[in-house]
């Protein structure tokens, strides 16, 4: 990591007399530079018996801020404050079937409200004058008015087929609220769901159940309004049987009173009227059948919603919370401040909890459910897939954002928080680091290697190995900078190595240039091994 980490390099020298630049020498500040410094240093050694002097042997250590259990604590804080605002538990005095009741009349579910909208724009129905002379004979029809109202009930049926076909329509792929449309009936719906979602006061557990809870939901009520609708469809029918019978009675009424002169005006208007009624009453029942189909549809559609996408995200939500809460049981066991290998801590996750708490506590509403959920709504892909990792790059991106003030804080201020007895004077928090950390890390790299005890390993004095060490550490920390500069005064070949990573330092110490026979005992160690692995192969194949 350390050699991966960019690395800032001294400024190329001007040649005064042509104007050109001379590239500064990289030396161990690359690992270029490191392989040429090596082997010009190995080069010079001597070579006892004519040694092939080809073998290096590298220690390594690292002193770090945890950023991992920082980030980590951070998020855990961010969820558990986000259930605490609009968790699961509050959702049972939230969701009672008056309010579901309220959202479905919000939204534009209710029966006359979707009726309304499948007969938008259709025409009223209106019959021809007609002359007396061509009526009928008695209980017969008129086909003038026959020929308008039918004509009259196909054009009914093409509107609705094209208010169907839009309240009917599908959600976009994208499957993000701004591209559904308030044409469609899901479409409307989504969007309410999302803006319920990401409403501070309701969020989206409260959404996901207003769609489906095996109760008094959306669905519940939509699966309501279409018993509703075919209650209506079967008066209509019923209905339809006796309006056709006063057409046969308002046409014998008036052909029986034209013959006397009597009430001509009376009849007429009673026979109009009487064959309105009927093929209102026809086109109510092809109304009630079409709400019926769109609200069937619709049905499928909320189920499709509810399973491919508010499912899915409670499921996620579920799962964050359940791991974020055994993160935080971790991060106060023993276990989170035990030893990582060859990585030491510079402070400890305790150290800095109370800053970190402060930074939890003072999240908003908004912080909490909006921003998060719009995070959540804006990329559905990424969590829809059940991946964990895709998962956990997504709440990652977004945790890191919203605490980038912690995040991307410079060692240089946590360590003045490790020393506060520096009273964030530079030159003392330097000394104390040099002190604390650097001669510790560099300790910890010494090279282990099996060889010979009489072999000089690593004295330092480059005669008998190349000897060098670097240590890498953050180019934003001045005072670790200056730490790091007293420090390496001391020693033969080593170098400052100034990154970009903001959080650890990194000691490598190499010894390059041993000859083999001092690692004699260790060619015989993997002798024995060899012969034991082929007489466990002979013993396999018999």
């Amino acid at each position: 990591m350390a050699y991966l980490a960019e690395v800032q390099l001294p400024a190329a020298s001007k040649n005064a007399a042509d104007g050109s630049s001379t590239p500064a020498p990289e030396y161990g500040l690359t690992m270029r530079g490191h392989l040429a410094n090596v082997g010009n240093g190995v080069g010079g050694l001597c070579r006892k018996h004519g040694a092939n002097l080809s073998y290096h042997i590298l220690g390594a250590a690292s002193a770090e801020i945890p950023m991992t259990q920082i980030s980590t604590y951070l998020a855990a804080g961010f969820m558990r404050r986000f259930k605490e605002a609009v968790g699961k538990e509050q959702l049972q005095l939230k969701l009672s079937k008056a309010v579901v009741d309220d959202w479905v009349e919000d939204i534009g579910l209710t029966a006359q409200q979707v009726y309304n909208d499948v007969t938008h724009g259709c025409p009223d129905l209106m019959l021809p004058d007609i002359s007396i002379g061509v009526m009928p004979p008695k209980g017969g029809g008129a086909a003038p008015w026959d020929t308008a109202a039918r004509n009259w009930c196909s054009r009914c049926e093409g509107q609705r087929g094209r208010n169907r076909a839009a309240l009917e329509g599908e959600l976009p792929k994208s499957l993000l609220d701004e591209d559904a449309t308030d044409d469609s009936l899901i479409g409307r719906t989504f969007r309410k769901l999302c803006d319920i979602a990401k409403n501070p006061e309701l969020g989206p557990y409260y959404a996901a159940f207003l769609l489906s809870r095996n109760g008094d939901d959306l669905k519940a009520a939509v699966e309501g309004t279409i018993q509703e609708i075919q209650g209506q469809k079967r008066d209509e029918q019923s209905y339809l049987d006796s309006a056709a019978d006063r057409i046969v009675q308002a046409s014998t009424n008036f052909c029986a009173n034209r013959f006397f002169g009597i009430g001509d005006k009376r009849a007429y208007n009673d026979y109009v009227d009487s064959v309105k009624e009927y093929y209102r009453t026809y086109n109510h029942v092809r109304e009630c059948t079409d709400v019926e189909n769109t609200l069937r549809r619709f049905r499928e559609q909320l189920e499709n919603l509810n399973s491919g996408y508010f499912a899915l995200l409670t499921e996620v939500l579920d799962n964050l919370l359940e791991t974020f809460e055994e993160d935080e049981q971790w991060l106060d066991s023993s276990a989170a401040s035990a030893s990582s290998g060859y990585t030491k801590r510079i402070l400890q996750l305790s150290d800095i909890r109370p800053k970190l708490d402060e930074a939890i506590d003072e999240l908003n509403a908004t912080q909490l459910v909006r921003n998060f959920t719009e995070h959540l709504m804006k990329d559905p892909k990424q969590w829809k897939s059940r991946d964990d990792g895709k998962i956990g790059l997504y709440i990652s991106e977004f945790m890191v954002d919203l605490f980038r003030d912690q995040t991307n804080r410079s060692l240089e201020d946590y360590l003045y928080e490790k020393y506060p007895e520096t009273g964030h004077n530079s030159a003392q928090l330097a000394q104390a680091v040099s002190n604390d950390i650097l001669d510790g890390v560099y300790n910890d790299a010494k090279p282990m290697f099996w060889c010979s005890q009489t072999f000089p390993l690593g004295q330092g004095n480059n005669t008998v190995t190349f000897d060098s060490s670097s240590l890498s550490v953050p180019a934003n920390a001045s005072a670790v900078c200056s730490a790091a500069q007293q420090f390496g005064s001391s020693h033969t070949q080593f170098y400052i190595r100034k990154t970009g990573l903001k959080n650890r330092i990194f000691a490598l110490r190499f010894c390059s240039g041993v000859p083999l026979y001092p690692a004699g005992r260790r060619r015989k160690h993997h002798q024995r091994i060899n012969r034991r692995d082929a007489a466990r192969q002979m013993r396999e194949r018999t």
